[in-house]
C-alpha cells in the first residue's frame, strides 16, 4: 500500500517482480478529494495502467473539472528542497482518511480493479463516491520499447477512420511515458482540426486549436499529459507506412528527440493498427 503521494514509489512497485497486489491513494491539491488505485486480484490492471486511467478520466470528464486545482500555499523556513506547503484542512483529512481505511478493505475483498474519488462536501456534510473508468490495453513490444494504447483511444481511431471511408484522416496522440522503464502510454487522442487537409490518398494535420486543448489538459492533469505523436488512416488500404509516413516519422522523432520526448505513429487501415515507436 503506497501513500506516498509519489509516481516514483508507485512506478517502482508496479516493476516488482512479487506477485502481491498494490494499491496507492492520495489526497488531491485541496485535500477535499481522496483517490484510490487498486490492482485486481490477478494484476491485469497495474497501478501505472490505473494511473494513465486516472488522467484520461480527468480529461474527458467534467465532473473533475477541479480535482486538481491548487490549494493556498504557505512559505517555510526550512532548508529542505520544498520551499512551499499546501495548506489543508484537517478535519477534511480525518473524514477522508476514516473513508478511505474501509474502502482499501472493500476493494481488497473484492478481488476486482478500483479507481475511485470520494469528494468531501465539508459545507454540507456529505461525502461523494465518484467512480471512475477503468479501460483495457493493448500491449505492443517495439525493440525494447513498451507500448500501451488505451482501447479508448483505439476506439475512437476506428470510429474516425469510419466515417471517413473515402479520405484519409487523423489526429494527434497523447499519454505519458517512463523513461526508466522504458515504455510509453498512450491514452488520450485529438481529432484532426477544422483545419487539416484531407484526400484519398494524403493526410496533412492542421494546427486550429490545438495549443489551447494542450493547455486544458495539462491544467487537469497538473502537467502530467504529454504530445506523444500522429496518427492517420488509409482508407481501404492496408497500414503499411507509405516512403512519406516513414519520412514524417524521422522527422518528428528528431524534432521530439530535441525535447527528450519520446514519439509514436500509429497508421489505420482495413487491417487494423500499426503502430511505431521510438525514445
Amino acid at each position: 500500500m503506497d501513500f506516498s503521494t509519489s509516481i516514483a514509489v508507485e512506478r517502482k512497485l508496479v516493476n516488482d517482480e512479487r506477485t502481491f497486489r498494490r494499491c496507492t491513494s492520495f489526497l488531491n491539491p485541496k485535500g477535499d478529494d481522496v483517490v484510490l488505485l487498486m490492482e485486481d486480484k490477478e494484476r491485469n490492471s497495474r497501478l501505472d495502467l490505473l494511473e494513465m486511467d486516472y488522467y484520461r478520466n480527468l480529461i474527458v470528464d467534467d465532473r473533475f473539472s477541479q480535482h486538481l486545482e491548487q490549494t493556498e500555499t504557505v512559505r517555510t523556513n526550512t532548508f529542505s528542497c520544498r520551499s512551499e506547503s499546501m495548506i489543508l484542512n484537517y478535519e477534511n483529512v480525518r473524514v477522508l482518511s476514516a473513508i478511505i481505511s474501509k474502502q482499501i478493505r472493500k476493494h481488497y475483498t473484492s478481488g476486482k480493479a478500483g479507481l475511485n474519488i470520494w469528494h468531501f462536501d465539508a459545507e454540507n456534510g456529505t461525502v461523494s463516491s465518484l467512480p471512475m473508468t477503468i479501460t483495457n490495453w493493448r500491449h505492443e513490444v517495439l525493440g525494447g520499447i513498451q507500448i500501451y494504447i488505451s482501447d479508448a483511444v483505439e476506439k475512437e481511431i476506428q470510429t474516425m477512420a469510419a466515417a471517413s471511408l473515402n479520405k484519409e484522416t487523423g489526429g494527434c496522440l497523447f499519454g505519458s511515458y517512463d523513461r526508466d522503464h522504458n515504455i510509453i502510454y498512450v491514452y488520450y487522442m485529438v481529432p484532426a482540426p477544422e483545419d487539416s487537409i484531407h484526400s484519398p490518398v494524403s493526410f496533412v494535420r492542421g494546427f486550429k486549436g490545438l495549443t489551447a486543448e494542450y493547455e486544458r489538459i495539462t491544467k487537469l492533469t497538473y502537467h502530467q499529459v504529454r504530445y506523444l505523436g500522429e496518427w492517420h488512416s488509409h482508407p481501404k488500404m492496408p497500414n503499411t507506412p507509405s516512403v512519406t509516413d516513414k519520412k514524417q516519422f524521422e522527422e518528428l522523432w528528431e524534432e521530439q528527440q530535441s525535447q527528450d520526448l519520446p514519439f509514436v505513429q500509429m497508421i489505420y487501415g482495413n487491417n487494423g493498427l500499426f503502430v511505431a515507436a521510438a525514445m
